[in-house]
């Protein structure tokens, strides 16, 4: 009886092994951090927040963000959108004036952004992203 435990006892241990694997490939993202997300970009507001909290110069500026407040709404009637929004960060708090616009396929997208902080005011760079988009070069 011994001779038919001992595989079952290594088939178990491999399988649980299998499983644990499984486990922490598929929640990899979870246990790491990191997270994969997708922003509506029809909504400006969802656009605008996820720009706050994933700018390096507003998280330099004032610590990492904690809260934002949408309170100067300029709506999202035409192709352009202008809001005010107050920031509280980790160390400090600022006010943040941001014009957003719509492309050509109607996705918000954020053109201007000012920071005000202690007194102080920063342009915060805006960087726009294509997508991947691979370029060909040709050699002479």
């Amino acid at each position: 009886m011994d001779d038919i435990a001992t595989p079952f006892r290594q088939w178990r241990v491999v399988l649980v092994a299998i499983v644990t694997i499984l486990l922490i490939v598929l929640n990899l993202d979870k246990i790491s951090g990191i997270r994969s997300h997708s922003v509506d970009r029809s909504d400006y507001v969802a656009v605008a927040v996820d720009f706050i909290k994933s700018s390096g110069f507003i998280g330099q500026r004032l610590g990492k963000v904690q809260s934002v407040s949408h309170f100067g709404k300029g709506g999202a009637g035409g192709k352009e959108s202008y809001n005010v929004f107050r920031i509280v960060g980790k160390d400090k708090i600022g006010v943040l004036n941001m014009t957003l616009t719509k492309n050509e396929t109607d996705e918000w997208q954020v053109k201007t952004a000012d920071l005000s902080v202690s007194g102080s005011e920063y342009e915060v760079p805006v960087t726009r992203s294509e997508g991947n988009k691979w370029r060909l070069f040709k050699l002479r």
